[in-house]
């Protein structure tokens, strides 16, 4: 099983996929073995052939020329891929081959639309031309936006109409869907002055119809459109139904609205996993649960952004890295004046362009040793407006930009990266437990990022932090959560050190064996991707003595692993040139900087 998903993540565009969804994939497909001289005629072939194992033969389009696929290749039909299928393959060698069939990976594709826009758009930018039948879901760039409320009555639905109103306004050539998925409560349908029909979970005399969603969606106006999921529902409604409906629907809409209560959990978390971004409403109580549950749940790099609604709390009452929905009053005989005024006065501005605005990810190279040479660099960028950005990277790289989301000063930020780097820290940071199960112990390393990031979560912050670790062996990339635990797990490496130890579930880095996944954004909103990598003529070396022995030795040691580059059309590669071999923070932050600033003045 493990050499079966290692070699499909190695597909570039099945890289994107999660370990669960990987395993889906070795599930629908079947084992072959082939014999040597057997062959495969690819114009009638209809499914996707994986290499596992062996040496093929292709007889390509020119006559004369031979073409060799190993372990790791594959060949014949790609899912929405415009491409002619021509000649023979045959076995060199008796090999494994993995099929999945057309129709098998059609209905996988077609599973989820994070999954399905992160395969489009690896096939488009690997240079394959994109069927028609496909185009729609990736011209439409649509985002799915949900407005979640623990509690009834902290304005969840108000929010809700509110956004639609907006966006439909301001995006005109845009068209724009909201769905009901509360049980009770007052719908956006009565904000709206529209009739609330019957939810789609149940059955009625329009069944026999081919789309039962589509005919009872409800036109407030040309580009905002209502659709009723369960409000009223006197069933429960299948948590698994969101899946088919939203790929049914962003065919059709740039932007999809979710109204989520707490009713049902189940229904809950399932469309927290499938949205692009979330505004949870919080109530002002204690906000510990709610947190736990949004880790479990976030698991697909979602931008989670809190939110105190004025007219409950007070206009003085603050969110950490939130957002504040300011007192609208409203006459009940008019809401949609109000609201209406409301927008046009600038007070939503915020939470429009959080959703409207191009949104960007720089994802930098995850170092250990050699992040040292990106601290110039990560203190230029603290300089930049980094409104809907994403910033994204592992290991130490990681506590770098972490430094930066927490220490607003330049001077203060340059102090604190040099104090990381310095042999006193570092030192400090391990506590050796050697002969035990681990060399060190992460209790000092825990105490370490406490100390310096507090209650703070990652949700806090913008620019918006990703980071990528490993939990439990398994490579998760994670926007929420708080930032001193992710600074803790950049830092463990395994099998060194003790793993970091949340809800039963071991944290580490990863580090160097697990590399940071690229692909895994193009699932995301974002539009623009800018890659920072570190190009170093020298080779950077600690002296022996200057950490623990046995910890320089592992560092060192880093320095000779072989880095991927991985690069796409709609990539910006941006490279920090530099020739560094001596370990002192100040002259190497000194000798970067004008390379640090002339990749940030292409930012």
């Amino acid at each position: 099983m493990n050499k079966l998903i290692k070699t499909l993540r190695g597909i570039p565009f099945f890289a994107h996929l999660s370990l669960s969804e990987l395993m889906e994939l070795v599930g629908i497909s079947g084992l072959s073995i082939f014999k040597k001289g057997q062959s495969v005629l690819l114009k009638k072939s209809s499914s996707l052939y994986v290499v596992i194992s062996g040496i093929f033969e292709v007889e390509s389009f020119a006559e004369r020329d031979v073409l060799y696929l190993p372990s790791g290749a594959f060949f014949g039909s790609i899912p929405f891929a415009d491409i002619k299928i021509k000649g023979e393959i045959s076995a060199m060698t008796d090999a494994e081959v993995l099929i999945l069939p057309e129709d098998a990976l059609f209905r996988f594709l077609f599973s989820n639309h994070r999954l399905l826009r992160g395969y489009l758009r690896i096939l488009s930018d690997l240079g394959y031309e994109i069927n028609e039948s496909a185009r729609s879901f990736v011209s439409n760039k649509t985002k799915v936006i949900t407005i979640y409320g623990r509690y009834r009555g902290v304005g969840k639905t108000f929010l809700s109409t509110l956004l639609g109103l907006a966006i439909s306004d301001k995006k005109k050539d845009s068209k724009t869907i909201m769905l009901d998925l509360s049980y009770v409560g007052k719908s956006f349908f009565d904000y709206l002055n529209c009739e609330l029909k019957i939810p789609i979970s149940v059955k009625s005399e329009e069944s026999d119809k081919s789309d039962i969603a589509k005919s009872r969606i409800v036109p407030y106006s040309d580009n905002l459109h209502l659709l009723n999921v369960s409000n009223t529902s006197k069933i429960k409604t299948e948590a698994r139904i969101l899946k088919p409906l939203l790929i049914s629907l962003v065919r059709d809409y740039n932007y999809i609205i979710i109204d989520l209560s707490d009713d049902d959990p189940e229904l809950r978390d399932m469309a927290l996993s499938l949205s692009d971004i979330i505004f949870v409403i919080t109530s002002g109580k204690r906000a510990d649960s709610l947190y736990r549950m949004i880790d479990n749940v976030i698991k697909d790099c979602q931008r989670v952004v809190y939110v105190r609604n004025s007219f409950i709390h007070g206009s003085d009452y603050s969110v950490s890295g939130g957002l504040i929905l300011q007192e609208c009053n409203c006459d009940i005989s008019d809401y949609i004046t109000a609201m209406e005024n409301f927008i046009f006065s600038g007070k939503f501005d915020s939470f429009l362009n959080m959703i409207t605005g191009e949104r960007r990810a720089i994802a930098i190279e995850p170092l250990r040793l050699e992040s040292i040479l990106l601290s110039s660099f990560i203190c230029e960028l603290s300089k930049l407006d980094l409104k809907n950005t994403y910033i994204y990277s592992s290991s130490w790289t990681f506590i770098l930009i972490a430094l930066s989301l927490l220490i607003d000063n330049y001077e203060d930020l340059k102090k604190a990266m040099m104090k990381f780097y310095s042999p006193e820290q570092v030192n400090k940071n391990l506590s050796v437990v050697f002969p035990k199960d681990y060399v060190f112990s992460s209790d000092k390393i825990i105490k370490y990022a406490m100390d310096l990031a507090s209650s703070a979560r990652m949700e806090f912050f913008s620019p918006a932090a990703l980071g990528s670790i490993c939990v439990d062996g398994a490579p998760e990339i994670k926007s929420t959560g708080y930032l001193w635990q992710m600074i803790a797990a950049s830092f463990i490496s395994s099998p060194e050190f003790q793993p970091l130890t949340v809800d039963d579930r071991n944290l580490t880095s990863g580090y160097p064996y697990s590399s940071l996944s690229y692909f895994s954004l193009y699932r995301t909103d974002i539009n623009e991707i800018y890659k920072i990598s570190v190009k170093n003529k020298a080779t950077l070396t600690i002296p022996q003595d200057f950490f623990n022995n046995f910890y320089s030795s592992v560092l060192n040691m880093e320095n000779i692993i072989a880095k991927e580059d991985i690069y796409l059309r709609n990539t910006h590669n941006l490279i920090l040139d530099v020739s560094e071999s001596e370990y002192k923070f100040d002259r190497i932050f000194e000798s970067t900087l004008k390379s640090a600033r002339t990749i940030i003045s292409k930012l």
